[in-house]
């Protein structure tokens, strides 16, 4: 039953994800002309240029895409990606004739690169993609991890963008379009990796047992402890260290003034934690 609602859940976020990119494509970005980057961008061209559908270039331009995707990552990604680009097809057909109001280049390159950033993260968080370079970018993400999915977006979108603005001859096209591309990256960074920030805490405290106890009883973390010397004083201290949740920060901040006011301690970002109770683990 588990595993059922899992799935239920991941193909309803690529879903709902396939349906706000088609919004924010249809409402935004295509009145204006903007491409954002990504096939979607490339059928904006096109369909400016020949008023040829949105939703037939969509399905169209990601066939090929769709053989790479299915030699690397799998059936399981293929057929939630098929479900993902099937459903942006229908929902660009569907909302090419709403009749909302169209608003200014401004506006449209921030509400459609927030959009589209958005559709393309909730598609990636249920695990597929809307087809398209993001299908490309997961690909090459799992060739070479270090490097974000948004980076690899970034990067084939910019060039997009660029025939873009070439061939509408528009400097604005392309100033809007790239305000709309960056709004997109970050939205689809937080979704892939955001998300998943921990925050990683450095306690220096003569009352290491306590707040060691405290937060294995009360947070259920582990803690790391080494020896150190503090420059100014000449004194031997504890260092801990912990990783937890953002959300686990207020707890462990209020034990640790309870059990040493003179405590001094270090929040700082950690992009990733493996090991239990954590990412991969």
């Amino acid at each position: 039953m588990k595993f059922i609602n899992t799935t239920l859940k991941n193909y309803a976020l690529v879903i709902a994800g396939a349906f706000v990119l088609a919004f924010g494509i249809m409402e935004f970005l295509v009145p204006h002309k903007l491409a954002v980057g990504g096939l979607s961008g490339v059928a904006t061209i096109i369909h400016s240029l020949t008023g040829l559908q949105m939703g037939l270039l969509v399905a169209v331009l990601n066939i090929p895409i769709f053989i790479l995707g299915t030699i690397s990552e799998g059936r399981q990604f293929l057929y939630k990606s098929l479900l993902g680009t099937l459903c942006l097809s229908l929902f660009l057909e569907l909302l090419g004739n709403s009749g909302l109001p169209k608003y200014d280049y401004f506006l449209s390159s921030v509400y459609g690169g927030a959009l589209s950033g958005t559709g393309i993260g909730l598609a990636l968080l249920g695990g597929g993609t809307t087809g398209g370079v993001d299908i490309l970018g997961k690909v090459l993400n799992t060739k070479f991890p270090r490097i974000s999915i948004g980076f690899f977006i970034l990067l084939i979108d910019v060039i997009i963008l660029s025939c873009a603005m070439i061939i509408f001859r528009n400097l604005n096209i392309g100033l809007y379009s790239a305000v709309a591309l960056f709004i997109s990256i970050k939205i689809v960074d937080f979704f892939t990796e955001g998300i998943n920030f921990t925050k990683t805490v450095c306690i220096i405290t003569n009352k290491q047992q306590l707040i060691t106890c405290k937060i294995h009883n009360e947070i259920r973390r582990g803690v790391t402890s080494w020896e150190g010397k503090g420059t100014y004083t000449g004194n031997d201290k504890t260092v801990l260290m912990c990783s937890l949740s953002k959300q686990e920060i207020p707890r462990l901040v209020k034990i640790i003034n309870d059990a040493d006011s003179h405590a001094f301690f270090i929040t700082f970002d950690s992009r990733e934690v493996y090991g239990k109770g954590f990412l991969g683990g």
